[in-house]
Order: C-alpha cells, then sequence, then structure tokens
C-alpha cells in the first residue's frame, strides 16, 4: 500500500525522470536514448501531464530521428501550456525535419521567438 502514496508517487517520478535525463544529457548510444525514452513513458503513467518530461522525451525521440513520435510529446506539452516557450521549440524542432512540415515548423519557432523576446522585455523592465 505504500506505494500508492503521494510522496512515493513523486519519489518515484523524480528518480525515473532524473534517470532519463542523465541518459539523455550524456546519451551518445541509440540504446540510451531508447533506455531515456522508456523511462520518461514510466514518469508520464505517474504524471501525464509534466511538460518537462514531455519536452526531453520529444528530444530523444528526435535524436533517433522519431519525428512523429517527437512531434506528438510536442504538440502534447503545447496543449497543455500554450504560454510555455519550450514547447514550441521541440514542436518547430520535430517539424523542421519533417519537409512536408516546413511552413508548420517555421511558425511554431517563429512563436518561440516572440516568447523569448517578450520574456526579456519584461525582465529588462524589472531592471529599469
Amino acid at each position: 500500500l505504500a506505494a500508492t502514496t503521494p510522496a512515493f508517487t513523486t519519489e518515484v517520478f523524480s528518480s525515473l525522470k532524473t534517470q532519463a535525463d542523465k541518459l539523455l544529457g550524456g546519451g551518445f548510444k541509440k540504446k540510451d536514448y531508447l533506455v531515456a525514452i522508456d523511462l520518461y513513458d514510466r514518469a508520464l503513467k505517474l504524471d501525464p501531464t509534466n511538460l518537462a518530461v514531455l519536452a526531453n522525451r520529444s528530444a530523444a525521440h528526435l535524436r533517433l530521428k522519431q519525428y512523429g513520435s517527437a512531434e506528438a510529446d510536442a504538440r502534447k506539452a503545447v496543449e497543455l501550456n500554450a504560454a510555455w516557450p519550450k514547447g514550441h521549440f521541440r514542436l518547430a524542432e520535430a517539424l523542421r525535419r519533417q519537409p512536408q512540415k516546413l511552413e508548420e515548423a517555421r511558425t511554431a519557432m517563429d512563436k518561440f521567438k516572440q516568447m523569448v523576446t517578450s520574456a526579456q522585455r519584461r525582465n529588462a523592465e524589472k531592471l529599469d
């Protein structure tokens, strides 16, 4: 029964994400990305709306040239939070690798750039 407590679930989720992030960040082998995707899959079963996990799994799919899966994860992140720039960046990255979706990739990248520029302006205004 301890496995169903929120603290346990949070601990397991954090462990899965940390392990996967290490593989994604330092992985240069195909099998590392596959293991990272498996760990992200397991983490998403515990928290299916975690934006960072969706974006990171999208990155792992990109590195394996699984562009449709990368796109799906990025789209889900954007659906969950359209104001999160990284979701738009991951979507643009997945789309630009699919020749038939280059125009859509440009739109996603433009959205990302607008969001970053707006954030930079807000930060500069706070300093004034």
